[in-house]
């Protein structure tokens, strides 16, 4: 018999009459990828938690690049000769659309690991 423990990734070679523990799983000779995936959910998560470390990473190239584009706007815009209240209320529209993007990128995320 071959019991397998640690989500899968270690096995050990055990006698025929043994019991397996929580968090073991018995098989009469090693296991395929489907047996271990069936008898521990968390076989793949490697896989998992990479695919969403890369999801997590271009969700913040692509929050980082919207939030520099908003600067470089910001910066842009043309309000050396603006009166106060006009510089002040674009800075309003600009802090509101930040806001919004870090909203939508925190609702994204959890998505993300919740998915």
């Amino acid at each position: 018999m071959i019991c397998y423990s640690n989500n899968g990734y270690a096995m050990r070679s055990v006698s025929e009459n043994y019991i397996s523990q929580d968090g073991e799983a018995l098989f009469p000779d090693y296991a395929t990828i489907e047996q271990l995936n069936e008898a521990f959910p968390l076989y793949n998560s490697g896989v998992l938690i990479k695919t969403k470390a890369q999801k997590l990473s271009d969700l913040n190239t692509e929050y980082d690049t919207e939030i520099n584009a908003l600067k470089i706007e910001f910066a842009g815009a043309g309000l050396a000769n603006s009166t106060a209240d006009v510089v002040q209320a674009k800075q309003l529209v600009l802090i509101q659309q930040r806001v919004d993007l870090l909203a939508e990128k925190t609702a994204k995320r959890s998505a993300i690991l919740n998915g």
